[in-house]
């Protein structure tokens, strides 16, 4: 064997090897975060005593849903909480709302309604009716929701404002869209997606660097609200209330990241694919308003599993040469007479004399033998990972698509990005929303 042919293959392999273990660090210490997170966030007991539960008060964001609400209502209603109220802020008076809310009030005094005006202009009307639900209520912590979402326990408020110890003022909890609905093309994909954004912003919040939650379970003090002047820095926008908002009152020390089981939210959409679709333009235009470096290292870190992916192919492929040189070397010298004398200077006879004869020297046995723990080590904890959090989240658990997904991913999210360009001034509250 030529020595520059080892040097090349060892340098390859060197280059395969520290690019996975790149990326497997990263994607171990996102697990890891979150499950020993999930760790800490034990299932809370009914009836426990009230003692250090703040008072709380439940937005619950209502356009057109009539359904929704009345789906949503009587888990938001028989919560096992000491002192809460439920506050429904119907954007735009619709009266099908109104009558849902009417009709549940007879028999819950702590549920109460109030209004955006329809020809509200130039402003965010989702955030303003948020804003509107917060002036009204009376209580310490505020819990923010929408109609099309339910909790899936009756201990939801239990488990998020237990957080409330004295310094926290945001608590992150975690949504899930109703993937069972999701029939069209790429469904599974979607849920792929759902997963990783989810992980990635609770792993930051974490480690103390919080920049996004969900506005479907999202809780926050009244006070640092009014503080932060409320939604005014980004009321020209549509959308934000759950990402910039977040990123403009999480602290380092001020957050608390919420896992159990019963903290979690179910949202339903009609059209999930068309929803997630809209989620996601959402998403990438206000991610430009937001300082944190997760967006970065989201890139690198798929730019780092791409590269192992190229390294492991042509290691790959050289590997098949190199066996066709060893037993075929007729096939690599009508390709390449030179590629053949350059992997084996000698004549080559039977695979026996290979042996024997010492032509299967280091490089045939590094290029034979290192793609196949290489690929292993590329995508088998990805694939870990990304199981344990989708039960965390109650999504499904895939196996095989899972590197597939993580590969295509950021080309998925380029697209996006670029195809969003034309759709951007759509994003500002000059255009109204239908």
């Amino acid at each position: 064997m030529n020595l520059s042919i080892t040097t090349i293959a060892t340098v390859v392999i060197s280059l395969a090897l520290v690019l996975s273990i790149t990326y497997l660090w990263w994607i171990l210490a996102i697990r890891l975060a979150i499950k020993r997170s999930a760790a800490r966030c034990t299932s809370p007991e009914p009836g426990e005593p009230a003692t250090g539960l703040p008072s709380v008060s439940v937005i619950v964001y209502c356009h057109n849903d009539a359904t929704g609400l009345r789906c949503a209502l009587p888990y938001l209603l028989n919560q096992d909480y000491p002192e809460y109220e439920v506050i429904v802020v119907n954007d735009g008076m619709i009266i099908d709302d109104s009558n849902v809310v009417a009709e549940f009030r007879r028999q819950h005094p702590n549920l109460y309604e109030t209004f955006v005006p329809d020809d509200t202009r130039n402003v965010s009307r989702r955030k303003l009716a948020i804003m509107v639900g917060i002036k009204a209520a009376k209580h310490e912590v505020i819990v923010t929701t929408n109609a099309n979402c339910h909790p899936t326990s009756s201990l939801w408020l239990r488990a998020m404002c237990r957080n409330f110890s004295p310094g926290t003022d945001v608590v992150i909890g975690q949504s899930v869209y109703n993937h069972q609905a999701d029939s069209l093309p790429q469904h599974l994909f979607r849920a792929f997606d759902s997963v990783c954004t989810r992980a990635l912003f609770t792993s930051w919040a974490i480690a103390r660097k919080p920049y996004r939650g969900t506005c479907d379970n999202l809780a926050y003090r009244r006070h640092t609200f009014f503080a932060n002047k409320g939604f005014s820095k980004s009321m020209n926008l549509h959308y934000g209330d759950d990402d910039i908002f977040v990123s403009e009152i999480a602290t380092r020390t001020n957050t608390a990241v919420e896992l159990s089981p019963e903290s979690l939210i179910v949202t339903t959409y009609e059209e999930p694919a068309r929803a997630l679709r809209e989620q996601k333009y959402r998403y990438d235009f206000t991610s430009r308003y937001i300082h944190t470096r997760a967006f970065a290292v989201e890139q690198a870190m798929a730019a780092t599993y791409w590269l192992g992916f190229a390294t492991i192919i042509l290691l790959s492929l050289a590997a098949v040469i190199d066996l066709l040189a060893i037993f075929a070397p007729g096939i690599v010298a009508a390709i390449s007479p030179g590629l053949l004398a350059a992997l084996h200077p000698e004549t080559l006879a039977t695979a026996t004399g290979h042996f024997t004869q010492g032509t299967f020297g280091l490089t045939d046995v590094l290029l034979t033998a290192a793609p196949l723990p290489l690929l292993l080590l590329h995508t088998l904890p990805g694939i870990l990972a990304y199981r344990s959090v989708a039960r965390l989240l109650h999504m499904p658990r895939l196996f095989f698509t899972v590197p597939l997904f993580t590969l295509a991913r950021p080309i998925v999210n380029l697209r996006y990005h670029l195809r969003g360009h034309r759709f951007r001034q759509q994003n500002f509250t000059w255009q109204r929303l239908k």
